[in-house]
């Protein structure tokens, strides 16, 4: 981005990567070598740095990855089970950011023209973050800023001062925003049947509420009256003339009816930035898998859905307990994914296994000599 660069200590630009060394094998114990460039019908699950991992992948994939979701560490400095958080946000933020932006640089690069990045983090570390994305990716490609509400305030926390934090935030970037793949996100809540008779219309065809017609036109007006979904208030008609479309009285409004499925009413919404309809793990012990980081399946799945198309590419290069590969399977997806932690690793083979996951390599990247 010109005339704005976030600058910390022994900052550097990007390295050269075109001329890494690097080299797979089989997960399991074995000598043989996997040639390079990897084979691009299967899906990849890589144990080793994800750095020399992304280089050695450009080779193949540069240009080809559709949607990459990455759930960095969060930089808390604490030191979990499956793995270790090096880094706090209040001691070395510089090392922090410079391991991001060596890695960011090198995602830029594996996306595809029409791809999104999502980058997972929470207060500590993501307005820094989103400035060094509007260098790597265009302050124009910045799309939007998820705030994803992981939990409520339980406990303590319900008494914290200035506020407890019960969000994270995704920043969502595109590589190119004009070629983008976006398939807009619908949800859903269940509507019961004494919230339907106290809160909306009804006619014959069901339970409705109304909104103001908005910039519809005249002839779309006409359309939906052909529909029966137009509503005039105060008893008033419909009318058309040489004017236009009018109501007698009243104003036009347009109905909105609630969807049912035998008994069950639903109400469905334009998802916008605001993700409050998706718990967190915390909420879900039957879905847990014993990473402590662990996302909710549902939370990927949705990104997925937005940014991506049944057979397209996703990738997730601190994939962790594999949420993001199991979501990628379960919609048809292929998928890269990448940790160094054997026992993320393990947990992502085993999660994949029953998933029934066959189209799968597991692979060790390491430098070669």
């Amino acid at each position: 981005m010109k005339g704005l660069q976030l600058q910390w200590p022994g900052r550097r630009g990007p390295a050269d990567y075109s001329q890494v060394r690097a080299c797979f094998h089989p997960l399991a114990d074995g000598p043989e070598e996997v040639g390079i460039p990897l084979p691009r019908s299967s899906n990849l699950l890589v144990y080793g740095d994800n750095l020399l991992t992304m280089a050695a992948l450009l080779e193949a994939y540069r240009g080809e990855i559709d949607l990459i979701y990455i759930d960095p560490p969060f930089a808390t400095g604490k030191d979990f089970d499956a793995y270790d958080d090096p880094w706090r946000w209040d001691r070395r933020p510089g090392r922090y950011l410079q391991m991001l932006y060596d890695r960011l640089a090198l995602m830029r690069d594996l996306l595809a023209e029409s791809g999104s990045l999502y980058l997972h983090l929470d207060w500590r570390m993501g307005h820094y973050v989103k400035v060094v994305l509007d260098e790597i990716f265009g302050a124009d490609n910045f799309q939007n800023c998820i705030s994803w509400r992981r939990e409520v305030s339980r406990g303590m926390k319900a008494h914290a001062r200035f506020l407890g934090n019960n969000t994270d935030c995704i920043l969502l970037y595109t590589k190119e925003a004009a070629r983008a793949k976006w398939n807009i996100p619908r949800g859903r809540r269940e509507v019961t049947r004494q919230e339907a008779e106290r809160e909306y219309h009804r006619d014959e065809l069901g339970y409705f509420t109304t909104s103001h017609r908005g910039t519809y036109s005249d002839d779309r007006i006409m359309e939906l009256a052909d529909q029966r979904r137009i509503y005039v208030t105060r008893g008033g008609r419909l009318i058309r003339d040489e004017a236009g479309v009018r109501a007698s009285k009243g104003t036009i409004r347009v109905k909105y009816y609630l969807a049912q499925e035998g008994k069950k009413l639903y109400k469905s919404y334009t998802i916008d930035n605001l993700w409050d309809d998706i718990a967190g793990i915390a909420m879900r012990s039957g879905e847990r898998v014993g990473y402590p980081t662990q996302k909710p399946i549902d939370l990927l799945k949705r990104i997925i859905s937005i940014s991506t198309d049944e057979g397209d590419l996703v990738a997730d290069f601190f994939c962790g307990s594999g949420t993001t590969l199991a979501a990628g399977e379960e919609l048809g997806r292929k998928w890269i994914g990448v940790d160094n932690s054997p026992e993320a690793v393990d947990i992502c083979r085993q999660r994949l296994a029953e998933l029934d996951a066959t189209n799968c390599i597991s692979l060790r990247c390491s430098a070669r000599d």
